[in-house]
């Protein structure tokens, strides 16, 4: 198996805050951005290796990856005005090398294992999709616009979905494109999967596997 990582870090973290992006902030003996890719470290299973990243800042992603074992073998390519189109940027820039499949997954989440990457790389490879899922512990409900509950999911079904998520290439990149053609605007990569190519498997997640939004989920 020949798998790509693609890793989004395009954002300006405005709902963060902060004068630093929060992926380049620091983080155990790296930065948040080090410690998202380093389940993709393995060159025996992930061969390429490409992070989105703001136009012109080159610099800062390279200075936020300099714990990485593999820093200089990472492409940085500019991402687009969303992430649906920033991961597009990414793809297209992968189409080159032919992996056989590649993990999308948030620059921003950087408690990931090496284990749960490669279990979802291994499983995409025979499903043609996969994300990790954890169970939802919450009552989950539909509320209208005006913030009335107005329907109910069953909590045995209903399981909060994570990154990375992996598909094989070809199929997530013919899905990306015709969403961009479509104009469609979708909430993450499985459901542009779901609606262009067919159903997606899941692996167990890990709660632990969180992602950084507010400056409170910095926090241990």
């Amino acid at each position: 198996m020949r798998a790509a990582a693609l890793v989004t870090a395009a954002g300006s973290s405005q709902r963060f805050g902060g004068s630093m992006k929060k992926e380049y902030l620091p983080l155990g003996t790296g930065t948040v951005l080090s410690n998202a890719i380093s389940p993709f470290s393995n060159p025996g299973i992930f061969t390429n290796l490409v992070v989105t990243i703001p136009e012109g800042g080159e610099m800062e992603a390279a200075n936020a990856l300099q714990d990485f074992p593999r820093a200089e073998e990472v492409i940085f390519v500019s991402g687009g005005a969303s992430r649906q189109a920033s991961v597009l940027a990414g793809l297209q820039a992968l189409a080159r090398y032919k992996p056989d499949v590649v993990l999308i997954h948030d620059g921003a989440r950087p408690w990931c294992s090496q284990g749960i990457a490669e279990a979802v790389a291994l499983r995409a490879l025979e499903a043609g999709a996969c994300a990790p899922a954890v169970p939802a512990v919450d009552a989950m409900k539909i509320l209208s616009r005006d913030g009335f509950i107005i329907d109910n999911l069953s909590r045995e079904t209903t399981y909060r979905i994570q990154t990375p998520q992996g598909f094989v290439f070809e199929d997530i990149l013919e899905a990306h494109i015709k969403a961009a053609e479509d104009g469609g605007i979708y909430i993450d990569d499985t459901e542009i999967y779901g609606r262009y190519i067919g159903a997606v498997a899941t692996v167990p997640g890990d709660e632990t596997n969180r992602k950084i939004t507010y400056q409170e989920d910095l926090k241990p």
